[in-house]
């Protein structure tokens, strides 16, 4: 600490005085480039553009939602969410919990449409980030890019909120999500985690000192991992995002994926691991990502000249990655309640691993074609139009005026991209038949995110080139213009082709957009003679900006009647009538014949039913647990209760895990279970002798507190699904 001036004792010596010259103030020394001075990254006007979309894409799911239940997983899936249980492969613990919270909060309605409403939430919410995002990059292009330093200072909120409003409802419209979004299924949840993600790791390269923001993001990728274990695809695309926003950071997460790459050859060779063995495909893409990792150190130890210096900050990510990831663990706690809806049966540790691995399906072989890639490219053109996605391809013509920042997130949003899109492609393998393309082309969704936030960036570039265009640049947007117009034109010949379309509604989605192309370019040629005439540009800005927030319509139009549910009760019909055949509903009278008397009698009690395909057991499923066990004035068939019936699924029998399942659920007594951890910690040279090793004797209090928990809870739930009153018992108090 500085000392301060005292007065100098009586009859000591003193030095004599010195003229003391004034001395300049210290420079204020700027923040490191490395360490910028952090504000929020999200205006008001961004925030505006998340809350207007999701308002709209959720008004659009709610008007076009499920009323009750539907085909397919459904009935399974509501299930899991109304006992917060275990549904399919591999369980989507993160997705249970939030649904069950839906199935709790919302005191009315059926459970399906509960937890179809927990479909719409989350999609537009998902569509709502997705806007943001799109807003803000667009602005910090503009703002980057010294030619558009006039659409920034005088149009960059106009800009940014249209082409924040058109990303955000191009995908909320996007026909892959719209479809999960009014429905009971699993994939907004996963959309939503990776928006997410992307949203903290946008936030971190606004600040990479800022560490927390990447933290966030991994933890969350870890929660995608937990919804949908497809996303795990996008891991090395979001680490190249990490690399171009610090390349120290980044240089160590690729290090640690050499280590790993190299450990597990290794691995492989010694004859430890059978992953690759029977997979050689699986091993050539694994060793692609290994060198493409290794490389990257390399030339990023060479560019900073020093290696390890950030290795804990790498370390650090994947321990949040990991701790996301553990929500999996969720499942056997689910699993001890005992709960109606309990797949792979994981309060044991084989049926964990058999749930977790997905071991009842079929493993795929990876491989790639040309077919598939068309099929793809056929799902985009679908989904967006050829003459939207131009809007994409602008940005790639200007990243070399990008500043580093925005170029090195565009650069990260392009890998994420390839790795959603080919990278899963080649993992999946799936036909290119009609049946295979609808059924996996839910698992696409995420990267049409990615496409859906580069249009956004391509609308901005696209009005800043109107205010800064000369000759070259009013051609550029005049080709883009005609390309546009003739991509819509085809689509007009397409859909007024009675061979394939014989519809009205997207006859006028198509001509809407071929309207909305010209109708650009005519307002460029009117720019072009104003200018000429005034000298002035830029005059029809507003105009095209009217133009580019009409394009989310063709959108709308287009994938409405595919995805639109509302009074569609045909999945209730399907496991009502299995049951109650001759008793009216709600929405539908029951046949009769003359006599007004039912065609078809009820079904027994105390049946025994056996379900072979997914709806033949999901539907009566969902019907015996759910419908049930809601009250009547929730019920389209107050009068409906069923819980006498057993369900049992004829095609599962061979399975090990589902007879313990069925054991536990109809006859408990008869089904003993090892605790999970003693289950999986103990070595078999303990087993044998029926005693515990130390670790899993470790861990003995977590088992007894887990089967505590779920005895609980089970006792709990079948005491208030009892058939039986106080009154059936003549000593009641003594039983």
């Amino acid at each position: 600490m500085a000392k301060t001036n005292s007065p100098a004792a009586p009859g000591a010596p003193t030095r004599p005085q010195q003229k003391m010259t004034p001395v300049a103030a210290a420079p204020k020394v700027a923040s490191p480039p490395d360490l910028p001075v952090a504000g929020r990254l999200f205006r008001g006007i961004d925030w505006i553009v998340f809350a207007l979309v999701t308002l709209v894409v959720f008004i659009g799911y709610y008007y076009t939602i499920a009323p009750d239940l539907t085909l397919e997983d459904s009935g399974e899936l509501a299930v899991g969410s109304m006992y917060a249980a275990v549904p399919h492969p591999p369980g989507y613990p993160v997705w249970t919990i939030y649904t069950w919270f839906f199935t709790k909060l919302l005191p009315f309605g059926n459970i399906a449409w509960r937890v179809a409403i927990s479909s719409a939430v989350a999609a537009s919410i998902s569509a709502g980030v997705t806007g943001m995002l799109a807003s803000r990059g667009a602005s910090m292009i503009l703002e980057g890019i010294k030619d558009f330093k006039e659409a920034h200072e005088n149009w960059g909120r106009p800009i940014a909120l249209v082409s924040g409003f058109v990303a955000g409802l191009m995908i909320g419209f996007n026909g892959y999500i719209w479809s999960q979004a009014v429905i009971v299924e699993v994939y907004t949840i996963a959309v939503l985690t990776l928006v997410g993600v992307l949203g903290a790791l946008m936030r971190w390269t606004w600040a990479p000192h800022q560490r927390r923001w990447l933290y966030l993001a991994c933890f969350l990728f870890g929660l995608c991992f937990c919804n949908h274990q497809t996303l795990i695809v996008a891991a090395l695309g979001l680490e190249i995002v990490v690399f171009m926003g610090d390349r120290q950071v980044g240089r160590d997460l690729m290090l640690l994926n050499t280590v790993i790459w190299w450990t597990a050859l290794a691995l492989h060779v010694a004859g430890k691991i059978q992953m690759f063995a029977a997979n050689p495909s699986l091993l050539f893409i694994f060793n692609i990502i290994g060198v493409i990792s290794a490389g990257l150190c390399v030339w990023a130890a060479v560019q900073t000249g020093r290696m390890f210096t950030r290795v804990h900050i790498a370390l650090f990510a994947a321990g949040f990655c990991i701790l996301g990831a553990l929500g999996y663990f969720y499942m056997p706690l689910a699993s001890s309640t005992n709960p109606p809806m309990n797949w792979g049966y994981p309060r044991t540790w084989n049926g964990f691993v058999h749930a977790f691995t997905r071991g009842q399906y079929e493993k795929t072989t990876p491989g790639i074609s040309w077919a598939a890639i068309r099929a793809y490219f056929g799902g985009l053109e679908e989904e967006f139009n050829w003459a939207n996605v131009i809007f994409a391809i602008v940005p790639f013509f200007f990243i070399h005026k990008f500043r580093r920042k925005e170029r090195g997130w565009l650069i990260g949003l392009t890998a994420i991209y390839l790795c959603l899109a080919f990278l899963l492609m080649y993992l999946l393998n799936a036909g290119v038949d009609i049946q295979s393309r609808k059924l996996t082309k839910v698992f696409y969704t995420s990267s049409h995110v990615i496409v859906a936030i580069v249009i956004g960036f391509g609308i901005a570039i696209v009005s800043g080139l109107i205010l800064a265009q000369n000759a070259e640049r009013r051609l550029f947007l005049l080709a883009g213009g005609a390309v546009a117009t003739a991509c819509n034109l085809y689509q007009v010949f397409e859909v007024f082709n009675p061979a394939n379309n014989v519809f009205f509604i997207p006859r006028v989605a198509a001509l809407l957009s071929l309207f909305l192309s010209i109708a650009f370019i005519a307002l460029l040629f009117f720019d072009s003679f104003f200018e000429a005439s005034t000298g002035k540009r830029g005059a029809v800005l507003g105009a095209i900006l009217g133009v580019f927030v009409l394009i989310p319509i063709d959108s709308v139009l287009d994938h409405w009647a595919d995805n639109e549910q509302r009074g569609h009760y045909f999945g209730f019909w399907f496991g009502h009538d299995m049951f109650e055949p001759g008793f009216d509903t709600a929405v539908a009278k029951a046949p009769k014949d003359k006599a007004a008397k039912p065609l078809y009698p009820s079904m027994s009690k105390h049946a025994v039913l056996f379900g072979g395909t997914d709806p033949g057991r999901f539907c009566p499923t969902y019907m015996v647990f759910c419908e049930s066990f809601i009250p009547a004035k929730d019920r389209r068939d107050p009068n409906f209760d069923r819980r006498d019936v057993y369900v049992i699924t004829q095609n599962a029998l061979a399975d090990d895990t589902y007879l313990d399942y069925i054991r536990a659920h109809y006859n408990r007594s008869t089904q003993f279970d090892l605790p999970f951890f003693q289950s999986a910690l103990n070595d078999k040279v303990s087993i044998a002798r029926k005693s515990t090793n130390g670790l899993a004797a470790m861990f003995a209090p977590v088992d007894r507190a887990v089967t505590g928990l779920g005895n609980r809870i089970e006792k709990q739930r079948r005491v208030g699904a009892s058939f039986f009153e106080p009154a059936d018992f003549k000593d009641f108090a003594g039983f």
